[in-house]
């Protein structure tokens, strides 16, 4: 998906580089480019009158623009000065950054550069093993990485040099443009149908600059696009007071910018990459599907089928109280390997009002039922839900929301035990089915709904081995769940539009057209294949990851 180094920028004079870092991974990766100023020796009749940084973010990298304006205030000179670009490098798992253009302009007009190249290695232990440092360690950088760990084993540096010529009293616009990859790293276990990434990094070092002048930029001003990354769970920028907003633009400026007290900027991104890899084909997993009960609705509209349609608008309810109920699935064949997970999202999500209007589940009985030397057998697991507020949902996370837990055989029985109550309605709600691998079917959904169960579930020839689970989620940094109680917001009410008998069996949704609600479990079945390369069960394993455009 990405590629791995990192690479800091800062123009300065032959053999006046500044550091700079990257960040790396187990999996695959890029190093981290840090673009940073430019620095001339000894300058101090040049002065820095303002700077205007402009950031672009995507997923998968950054855009840089900074224009200087620049007032000599001695005699007319000429000066050399070197934009370097440092790829901070693991031996195992990073890829060199790409720098995938970079333009220099003086008062609007193109410089030519000359590119130099070298690669620093670490050194090696005294068994010959490459030595390893970790960025954070050095003190510059330990604040703008807030703990974020980059680790390198070599650096690979590339020099652009070119020369810029000042007239006597001369105030110009120096122009630097460049485009590079965002650091990250990637990695798996052959227990779960997802790599799992690490934050996207981007450094931009301003110390360079405080070597112009006094230091100090007369007038500093910074603008940060990240408009592309609205699906991001988490952004932070280490200047200003900055906080996420609806916009995707941050803006800041400050007079007499010191150069040197700025030190490095830091823009860190948690980006869901994971659901770029995934492909839901959920349906085309199936075989059949049974449920023991399903409310009355026109069109089905709280059918089992709702579980697996990938819209969260649609919902599948039990008719009445949800303790007992039973969702049945049989799985077409060769679909499961080590690492097959389910995923249940709890809950009806189409609206805070929904979600706590109906019943969620607190345990569910999950059995697996198989046959072995001619005999059927039975395992059964008891999994545990955490009553997750309505805020913890991001609709478009879906699996960041979800609990769960390893899939194990063909053919399922899922049984409510015990359940959150609603605070309108008995009934318990589900959203999606989802399945998620490595592999599996890529075909046309062409599951059957069951009017009575898949399998015969008592036919046990071995004693039931059970155990509890505790759930897990895509994603952990949620905050501590909430109980419905615990709300303080009671839900609206919800007027039935099909006028059925039973409180139960009145019609949920919030409007009257055929959108169905969202409720919420989300059953996502994960198979993940095992790996080349991995060695025992649960291993890590380490694989380069595509681009994804």
């Amino acid at each position: 998906m990405k590629k791995s180094a990192v690479v800091i920028f800062a123009l300065l004079i032959a053999f006046a580089s500044e550091a700079a870092y990257a960040n790396g991974g187990p999996a695959g990766g890029n190093s981290a480019l840090v673009g940073g100023s430019i620095r001339f020796e000894n300058t101090p009749d040049i002065f820095v009158e303002k700077e205007d940084l402009s950031i672009t973010v995507t997923p998968l990298n950054t855009t840089v623009t900074v224009e200087y304006t620049l007032k000599n205030s001695g005699k007319a000179r000429e000066l050399e000065y070197v934009f370097p670009v440092v790829n901070y490098l693991h031996y195992e798992y990073n890829s060199e950054a790409l720098l995938e253009w970079i333009v220099f302009t003086d008062n609007g007009k193109k410089l030519s550069y000359v590119l130099s190249n070298e690669t620093i290695d670490g050194g090696f232990d005294v068994w010959g093993n490459a030595s390893i440092f970790n960025l954070k360690d050095d003190s510059s950088f330990a604040d703008a990485l807030d703990g974020q760990e980059i680790w390198y084993s070599k650096t690979s540096n590339s020099y652009y040099r070119t020369k810029l010529s000042f007239a006597e009293g001369e105030t110009k616009i120096l122009t630097v443009s460049y485009k590079t990859d965002n650091y990250y790293i990637s990695g798996g276990t052959n227990q779960y149908p997802f790599l799992s990434y690490s934050n996207t990094v981007f450094l931009y070092d301003f110390r360079p600059a405080g070597y112009w002048g006094d230091g100090k930029a007369g007038e500093f001003n910074l603008r940060v696009d990240y408009t592309a990354l609205t699906r991001a769970r988490e952004i932070s920028i280490n200047m200003g007071s900055f906080t996420r907003g609806a916009s995707g633009i941050f803006i800041y400026s400050e007079k007499d910018f010191d150069f040197l007290n700025a030190g490095i900027l830091s823009i860190i991104v948690d980006y869901p990459f994971e659901y770029e890899d995934w492909k839901n084909n959920s349906a085309s997993w199936l075989d059949s599907v049974y449920a023991s009960s399903t409310l009355p609705g026109a069109n089905e509209r709280y059918s089992v089928r709702n579980l697996f349609d990938n819209n969260l608008d649609t919902v599948w309810s039990t008719n009445g109280s949800g303790v007992g109920a039973v969702i049945e699935l049989k799985f077409k064949d060769n679909i499961f390997g080590d690492g097959a997970t389910m995923f249940i999202l709890n809950g009806f999500v189409q609206s805070r009002d929904l979600y706590y209007a109906n019943a969620r589940i607190k345990e569910l009985k999950v059995e697996y039922s198989y046959v072995r030397d001619g005999k059927r057998e039975i395992y059964s697991e008891l999994i545990k839900f955490d009553d997750i507020s309505y805020e913890q949902i991001n609709k478009t996370l879906p699996l960041d929301a979800a609990k769960s837990f390893r899939l194990h055989y063909s053919g399922m029985r899922l049984t409510i035990l015990d359940v959150y109550p609603g605070q309108k309605y008995e009934d318990v709600c589900l959203s999606q089915i989802y399945f998620a691998a490595w592999g599996g079917p890529d075909t046309k959904p062409d599951y059957k709904v069951s009017a009575i169960p898949l399998f015969d579930w008592n036919t046990t020839e071995e004693p039931v081995a059970t155990t509890e689970t505790s759930n897990t989620t895509l994603h952990t940094t949620t905050d501590s769940p909430t109980t419905a109680a615990a709300e303080t917001t009671a839900a609206a009410s919800i007027p039935p539009t099909t006028s059925i008998a039973a409180e139960t069996t009145q019609d949920k949704t919030a409007e009257p057209s055929d959108k169905n609600n969202i409720t919420g479990i989300i059953l996502a079945i994960t198979a993940t294949a095992v790996l080349l390369g991995v060695g025992a069960f649960g291993g890590f394993y380490y694989v380069k990851s595509k681009k994804i455009k």
